[in-house]
């Protein structure tokens, strides 16, 4: 079968008319997607190479280079997949990935591996990293940057790169309506760190404008958003709860995490439950066995977030 320019085009998911300028040697591309283009068209079999450029095709290809710089990998399911599928993402395109590691807290004096010096290094992606001066530290690497959400009192405005957030502010707001509408709950609280994430304070607005919407009264006994340290959480909830006299009908956590934390301390003291308690999460991993198909929660396709990464990296690399 004839092979076109538009075969090429649709194999790297570009237009025809970007095939036909780095054929034609017009401006307009970049050198990695003209690279990409020519080895496309030796792969296909395309024959209608101008001769000026075929000897591109046997020329070395150079070597790039992305990182990921990440706190705490391994320390859920939820970022491994997100960089698994992101590796795979790159892999297929012939592009090595770095592993970054960085601490989950900045100590004074600290300064980034030299790794990110590599002169190969074209870009990175920042994910799980929840320490503003280190996310500042970051933003000022003369590299095509991608952050996957930030926290909240880090200066986006002023981001040398792009921003990602995972939606969260219309899906909790949707949940606690159907909590209301469909269910007929009335007393809903809130449980997270809603300074640790944008992403965590933007499902809290939700949580708040359903509420607010409905009428809900907000009890302060019912919320909790203050601070949490990264090591405390179990028990920081634990502490939280043991003072709590009241509780509401339905508990919406900012994310399964913190979610499995509650539904703990309730396995563990059934005795301060008068009536049967509600607890909600956010992400849908399925990796806590205390509260797999025992909770509410909003599934995440980390997949989809990972290929998503890793397009906006190339994206900004070769434009």
């Amino acid at each position: 079968m004839k092979v076109t320019m538009q075969d090429i085009a649709d194999a790297l998911n570009i237009s025809r008319i970007s095939v036909w300028k780095v054929f034609n040697n017009q401006e307009g591309v970049s050198e990695m997607l003209k690279e990409k283009v020519y080895n496309k068209a030796s792969e296909l079999g395309y024959t209608k190479v101008p001769h000026h450029q075929t000897a591109i095709l046997s020329k070395p290809t150079q070597e790039i280079t992305v990182a990921v710089v990440v706190s705490r990998p391994d320390s859920s399911l939820f970022w491994s997949n997100i960089i698994h599928r992101m590796a795979q993402e790159l892999c297929s395109l012939n592009i090595n990935l770095l592993y970054v590691y960085v601490p989950s807290t900045y100590k004074e004096g600290y300064v980034l591996p030299e790794t990110l010096k590599n002169p190969n290094l074209k870009g990175i992606v920042v994910l799980n990293i929840y320490d503003t001066t280190i996310l500042n530290l970051l933003n000022t690497l003369e590299l095509e940057k991608v952050f996957l959400d930030v926290t909240t009192d880090f200066n986006y405005l002023a981001l040398q790169g792009s921003l990602i957030l995972i939606e969260g502010k219309d899906t909790v707001e949707t949940l606690v309506t159907r909590l209301i509408e469909d269910k007929g709950y009335k007393k809903i609280g809130f449980l997270g760190d809603i300074r640790y994430a944008l992403t965590n304070r933007q499902r809290y607005e939700g949580y708040i404008s359903a509420m607010r919407h409905h009428q809900m009264v907000l009890e302060d006994d019912y919320l909790f958003s203050n601070e949490i340290e990264i090591t405390d959480y179990e028990a920081t909830i634990d502490c939280y709860l043991d003072k709590v006299h009241n509780y509401p009908e339905v508990y919406v956590c900012v994310s399964d995490f913190l979610a499995n934390f509650v539904y703990q301390y309730f396995l563990k003291n059934p005795k301060k439950l008068n009536h049967p308690l509600l607890v909600t999460g956010y992400d849908g991993t399925n990796e806590y066995a205390n509260v797999k198909n025992e909770i509410t929660t909003a599934y995440i396709d980390t997949f989809k977030i990972g290929k998503l990464l890793a397009r906006e990296i190339l994206n900004r690399i070769e434009n």
